[in-house]
């Protein structure tokens, strides 16, 4: 599937379900959704370079003025963004069919990745002082519970706002944050400076998408670190003057998570459709899509219902809802499979108000779990375990977390895991004797993992890269080849591939590479069967220039600091019998980055690969300083 070209694979939008979309499609789809004018404007060019010089000034700025320092300063600065980029989540909940496309911007690693994450940490606080604040399912089930029997003239309804995140004007959205930033921010930074941060993060929402740049004018991006919260504090300052104040009498419960709003309504149907039309007829961007039922409704992932004794609640899942939970033989830590089919049974019994339900749920749950693989003794252990803990259906939740104080080494959780966290708790005694490291009166770290590359990763990609223009040339072969036209041609030894230099594995050369090819790593093979393993971020030709001139010198003085040169000189080999094969590039990044630090770390997987660390071979430095 893969290989296949005219097949794109994506998650769903909700549920969980992996889409197989027509490529064709696909693109058009999302290219309709960027042909919309007031949302998206198309740029003649990359503005990454524009933009980071109004950052980086923005940013001097507020360090001499002493409202950040150097190290807040580094964080907020990015050296090398990538690019965002945007994608599509197909809505199959919607139409399974030809499903429209949630609109994603993928930024992790842009030039304005971490602001959004610094603005961030400002802007949530002052999420949780809204009155229809909720937080999620487990605030929704405390807030429902305190209510006895409903009055007979009461509706349950929901209201989902239609595309908050593009629909968002910027004055008005930037005068919400404001507001509450002077209402509820005090001290350093002053507000002004995280509006005008703010300000730069929407106004430079640029993104790509095949080979062309886009800026987005209105709204933010699904994907910033900063977009709930901007939504949040617009859709807060939006209730409060068009919703609250107005419509007391009728709000028996208000909430709203986002862009989904839960209401308790005091009145009947036409009251309710009265209420969300004289919303919608407002000129304002929001516009809403209404539900209401006198008995039941749905929201989030609870199926909320009128019981004699108040409100009873229940495990909602969509139709579209798909088989998700991790298999029993992922690839993760064992801890984290062990402790899955507790926290969802425990889940179950969460949320509903009904004991009977939820050992019904609770045994489909179990099934699904048995479906990925879990062994089924042990899921009726932790189901009876999750029964046990609970109280009429309803959970006590107890415990601190022990680890609070604890240092985090966090890692990628590979084969290898268990072992180093063995290793740091058994010589963490030793790091403690160094009393200049800032640790040493610490228990040794707690290991937490990040998830390693999946199938997922290689199958979903987010770069939908077009085709490169034809030429009447040939695809050229991959391998070494000579320029024909430098010194460097004399020595250089071509093929497609080279062998390892202690057990004769072959590998293949992946680019086709020459003397005039730029960030590559390359091998020089000594007559007496060593490698050495170097890099070169200009020409390979200039750098072999370079490795002759230190030769030539130490071979007439004696003696070189460079290991290469001070080999030739102990076993006497002259400058001719000097050998060298392309065999690695780092081809320029489409999306941006560092380019030099993915070469420092090409050559020291080469460095570890072939083996070539003296005395079995001429590197004598190894660093993996590249890969902090």
């Amino acid at each position: 599937m893969r290989n296949d070209k005219q097949l794109i694979i994506r998650p769903a939008d909700k549920g969980g379900a992996i889409v197989l979309l027509d490529l064709k499609y696909y693109r058009n789809e999302l290219l309709q959704q960027l042909s919309d004018s007031l949302v998206y404007e198309k740029l003649t060019c990359d503005p990454t370079l524009q933009f980071k010089l109004k950052l980086d000034t923005e940013l001097e700025q507020a360090m001499i003025a002493g409202w950040i320092d150097k190290a807040c300063y580094e964080f907020l600065t990015t050296q090398f963004p990538k690019c965002p980029l945007i994608y599509t989540l197909p809505k199959v909940h919607k139409d399974p069919l030809t499903p429209p496309g949630r609109p994603i911007i993928s930024a992790r690693g842009s030039l304005f990745s971490n602001v959004a994450l610094y603005l961030d940490n400002f802007l949530q606080p002052l999420c949780t002082r809204m009155s229809s604040y909720l937080a999620d399912t487990s605030a929704l089930l405390t807030i429902l519970r305190r209510y006895d029997a409903l009055p007979i003239d009461t509706l349950f309804v929901t209201l989902d706002v239609r595309n908050l995140y593009t629909i968002i004007p910027l004055d008005e959205g930037v005068a919400a944050c404001r507001q509450a930033l002077v209402d509820g921010h005090k001290g350093t930074p002053p507000v002004e400076f995280l509006i005008s941060l703010l300000h730069l993060v929407l106004t430079c929402n640029y993104f790509r998408f095949e080979q062309t740049f886009y800026l987005q004018k209105t709204g933010t991006a699904m994907g910033s670190n900063v977009a709930p919260s901007y939504a949040n504090l617009y859709m807060d300052a939006f209730e409060c003057n068009y919703i609250l104040p107005k419509y007391t009498d009728n709000l028996l419960l208000y909430l709203r998570y986002i862009d989904d709003i839960f209401i308790i309504w005091r009145g009947d149907h036409i009251g309710v459709e009265s209420f969300v039309a004289s919303l919608n007829d407002l000129s304002t961007p929001v516009k809403f899509t209404l539900n209401y039922d006198k008995e039941a409704i749905d929201f989030l992932d609870v199926r909320i219902f009128r019981s004699p004794n108040g409100i009873g609640t229940t495990l909602y899942r969509k139709n579209t809802d798909r088989n998700t939970v991790l298999h029993a033989h992922s690839f993760h830590p064992p801890s984290v499979i062990r402790s899955i089919p507790y926290t969802q049974f425990l889940r179950v019994f969460r949320i509903n108000t009904n004991l009977a339900t939820a050992l019904q749920q609770a045994n489909e749950m179990r099934d699904r779990f048995i479906e990925r693989g879990y062994n089924s003794d042990f899921l009726t252990t932790e189901l009876e375990k999750a029964k046990a803990n609970s109280l009429g259906g309803r959970p006590k939740i107890t415990g601190t977390d022990t680890h609070a104080d604890r240092m985090v080494f966090v890692s990628d959780f590979t084969p290898a895991s268990h072992d180093i966290n063995l290793t740091i708790k058994k010589n963490w005694s030793i790091l403690q004797l160094d009393s200049g490291l800032p640790f040493t009166q610490m228990p040794p770290p707690v290991c937490a993992y990040r998830r390693g590359r999946s199938l997922r990763d290689l199958l979903m990609v987010t770069d939908l890269k077009s085709e490169p223009p034809g030429t009447w040339l040939r695809t050229g072969k991959l391998g070494c080849f000579r320029c024909g036209n430098c010194k460097t041609c004399g020595c250089l030894i071509t093929g497609a591939t080279f062998a390892h230099p202690h057990n004769g594995k072959r590998y293949s050369i992946r680019y086709r590479l020459s003397c005039t090819s730029e960030y590559v790593i390359y091998c020089i093979m000594c007559p007496c069967g060593l490698y050495y393993i170097g890099k070169c971020i200009t020409m390979f030709r200039t750098r072999m220039n370079n490795h002759r001139s230190v030769i030539r010198l130490a071979l007439a003085s004696g003696n070189s600091d460079s290991p290469l040169a001070r080999h030739f000189v102990q076993q006497r080999h002259s400058l001719p019998m000097l050998r060298a094969m392309l065999i690695d590039q780092i081809p320029p990044l489409s999306r941006g980055g560092d380019r030099s630090k993915l070469l420092l770390q090409r050559e020291a997987q080469w460095i570890r690969r072939l083996d070539t660390i003296a005395p079995r071979g001429l590197n004598e430095m190894f660093s993996l300083s590249c890969f902090l």
